[in-house]
């Protein structure tokens, strides 16, 4: 399907957004805090809570705000 560019206009690609809100930041579930079979921790909660931070230090939990 071809469009013109006069066809589509930026209010018809920004009807219906739903209105979100940011959160905190959840805890990362049991399964990235486990423990690997020689009992070394699997290190994937710390790099979820580092990945986490670094989005909320941009301000990405937050909606409309700059």
């Amino acid at each position: 399907m071809d469009f013109a560019v006069n066809d589509l206009s930026v209010e018809d690609a920004l009807v219906d957004i739903p209105d979100l809100n940011g959160t905190d930041i959840p805890e990362p579930s049991a399964y990235l805090s486990a423990r690997q079979r020689d009992g070394q921790p699997l290190g994937a909660d710390v790099i979820y809570r580092e990945t986490m931070r670094w989005l909320k230090d941009r301000g990405c939990d937050r909606r409309g705000q700059n």
